[in-house]
């Protein structure tokens, strides 16, 4: 008779205790003391005041979320109740790009490709949150830009902080004069040196094939900051202001007659004037 080992039952092992720390009862006895927990428990009213807190917090976002809900494309914006306010926009923006004659429509060259447009739709709004003003701007796709064939050097300065303190300080030291303008439009008054095929805009296309070859620079191109900045310092140098060396972006004037200098502070598209 063959011989078979009994196997003795083994006793289970012990599941090892959850730490003390984490009990589902709140409990002061139950917290382990060390250098990141707590010595006490929190009170009901510790509680409540964190979930009004969070509650608050979800309004806040969902506030900011309303707020900042702009129209993402063409579709979203015909379907506001606004429409009608963007359409008109989108002309008077497409109008502005036919005074300065932005483009020009070509049959697309052989080996070329054009590059996409789109609306850009933003409701622009008051202190008090109220809609102030609609606004819609034409820019191109860029994310399809060629390096050397689209574009070559996209670099364009903007003023120092510690410059503009420092122009602020010789206005209020000598009393001159400090006025903020903004150039409306800025990018579109840069001239376009490559040769860039743009779709139609969305919204007015004539049914054709044709394309809008860049004359000027349009927002959303890489090079668009550059050709301005460019433009803008052409301009002021033939004006006979003097563009700094320690700050590309100031430019100063000295009027023999009147004994008193103009500065010019320029951050992009947005500049100070002092005299």
């Amino acid at each position: 008779m063959p011989l078979t080992r009994q196997s003795t039952p083994q006793s289970p092992l012990p599941l090892p205790k959850a730490p003390c720390d984490i009990s589902s009862t709140i409990d002061p006895d139950n917290i382990i003391l060390g250098s990141h927990t707590r010595k006490y428990a929190k009170s009901d009213s510790v509680h409540l005041a964190i979930a009004n807190f969070g509650l608050t917090f979800v309004l806040a976002l969902y506030e900011v979320n309303q707020l900042d809900g702009d129209p993402k494309n063409l579709v979203q914006a015909r379907a506001t109740p606004d429409s009608a306010q963007f359409e008109a926009a989108m002309a008077a923006e497409k109008e502005q790009h036919k005074l300065l004659g932005t483009w020009k429509l070509v049959d697309l060259s052989p080996g070329c490709k054009a590059i996409n447009s789109l609306w850009v739709f933003k409701w622009k709004r008051n202190n008090a949150g109220e809609i102030a003003q609609h606004k819609a701007r034409l820019i191109v796709d860029s994310l399809h830009q060629i390096p050397g064939v689209d574009f070559l050097q996209t670099y364009a300065p903007t003023i120092q902080l510690e410059t503009f303190h420092f122009i602020i300080a010789l206005a209020a030291r000598y009393k001159l004069q400090v006025h903020g303008m903004d150039v409306i439009a800025a990018y579109l008054n840069g001239k376009l040196d490559e040769e860039v095929y743009m779709k139609q805009p969305p919204g007015f296309d004539n049914g054709t094939d044709r394309v809008c070859k860049l004359i000027l620079s349009i927002y959303g191109l890489k090079q668009t900051g550059r050709n301005w900045n460019i433009e803008l310092n052409t301009a002021f140098k033939s004006l006979g202001f003097i563009q700094l060396i320690a700050d590309q972006c100031v430019y100063v004037c000295y009027d023999p007659a009147s004994g008193s200098p103009t500065i010019v502070a320029v951050h992009v598209d947005d500049m100070t004037l002092c005299a």
